[in-house]
């Protein structure tokens, strides 16, 4: 026995299981309990034991209600065997995705979106469940407290054979964007994609301008700042006198008004896409891609990242350096540029062969140290 307690750690690893066995017999019962506790919450007030399988769908800030889809039937106000959406909240599982009419139908409901206090929940479906939806195409709901409403509806039309498209929503659920080829507003004359807003029963037509608006040209939805009053998106149509290309430009509309986003100090007409990146919660600050010097900072003809804010874009994809060719995802390549070719680390380095765009052989990487392989044979 002596032999055995001489083992080197021996001791210590028993003091270490003794303090770790004291600290669980002080915890309080309470605490042990909410560590060990599972919540199943794919279950209903009826059935939920079937071979169907439940798809996730996404849950409240707080976590606290949950959604998901399934084809079966959890509740009694739910007679298909097609998918429909249920929330889980406090133990009790809700049926989302019926209406005041119909409900259930051979149609599908799929979950879109919610608010971010999970009380607004958004969802499409094809079949009709409000007096107002007349059509068989795809259509967005909102269904808060107990009732469900026809978003994508409005002043005029609402009810042809055009789908619409869900695209986002304000935090609290007040805004609700979407995608639509059909007119839903008299502004719009055109049979291409614009972008809409429903607040309190109005629809907005937000993919219009200063000039022009209804040409063959798709409106692609962005983003919108948390409460919603800015909106971003990009097009090909010149939509304000600052934009003379036809190439895709970033706009903003806010309180009516379409403002051009992706122009700089200088150029910013080329024709050269631009590709949004993203946007600060209260939308004052907006951020894009584009090969295209905006600013004097920026002499390569590189893709760089701008942001636009108050008025005044400025470069932000700038180092100690200043500029040069730099593509992320061609780090570990060296391509042709003059008067240097990029290498994978980022700096640039003459090369008298004139590579251009591919990966070093294994016999070039010997005769560059820096490159990785460089001790493969």
């Amino acid at each position: 026995m002596a032999a055995m307690f001489s083992i080197p750690g021996f001791k210590r690893s028993c003091r270490v299981l003794g303090l770790f066995l004291l600290i669980a017999a002080l915890l309080p019962a309470t605490a042990s309990a909410q560590i060990l506790t599972l919540a199943h919450e794919s279950q209903g007030a009826i059935n939920g034991n079937q071979a169907n399988a439940v798809g996730y769908a996404g849950r409240s800030a707080d976590g606290s209600k949950v959604f998901f889809t399934t084809i079966e039937q959890l509740a009694s106000t739910d007679t298909d065997t097609s998918q429909d959406l249920y929330m889980r909240e406090n133990g009790v599982t809700t049926h989302i995705s019926q209406g005041a009419i119909n409900g259930n139908g051979v149609f599908s409901a799929s979950y879109v979106g919610i608010s971010a206090d999970g009380s607004k929940v958004f969802f499409t479906t094809n079949e009709q469940l409000a007096s107002t939806d007349t059509d068989t195409q795809i259509d967005i709901y909102q269904r808060e407290n107990g009732v469900t409403t026809h978003i994508s509806q409005g002043a005029i039309n609402g009810s042809s054979m055009s789908a619409a498209n869900y695209a986002g929503s304000s935090a609290d659920g007040s805004r609700v964007f979407f995608n639509t080829v059909e007119a839903l507003a008299s502004t719009d004359t055109d049979g291409s994609f614009d972008t809409y807003m429903r607040q309190n029963g109005v629809t907005t037509h937000i993919s219009q301008g200063a000039i022009n608006g209804n040409g063959a040209f798709n409106v692609s939805y962005r983003n919108a700042s948390v409460d919603g009053s800015r909106v971003f998106f990009t097009t090909n149509e010149a939509l304000t006198s600052t934009d003379t290309d036809a190439a895709t430009d970033l706009y903003m509309r806010e309180n009516g008004v379409t403002t051009h986003i992706s122009q700089g100090a200088i150029n910013g007409n080329g024709p050269t896409q631009v590709n949004y990146v993203g946007v600060s919660s209260d939308g004052s600050r907006v951020f894009f891609t584009t090969v295209e010097p905006l600013a004097s900072t920026d002499t390569d003809t590189a893709s760089d990242i701008y942001m636009r804010h108050n008025g005044v874009t400025t470069q932000i994809s700038l180092g100690e350096a200043g500029n040069g060719l730099f593509f992320p995802e061609l780090l570990r390549y060296q391509c042709r540029w003059q008067p240097g070719v990029l290498h994978h680390r980022g700096r640039f380095r003459q090369h008298r062969h004139g590579l251009a765009n591919r990966p070093l052989h294994a016999r070039e990487r010997r005769h560059h140290p820096d490159q990785p392989g460089r001790h493969q044979r």
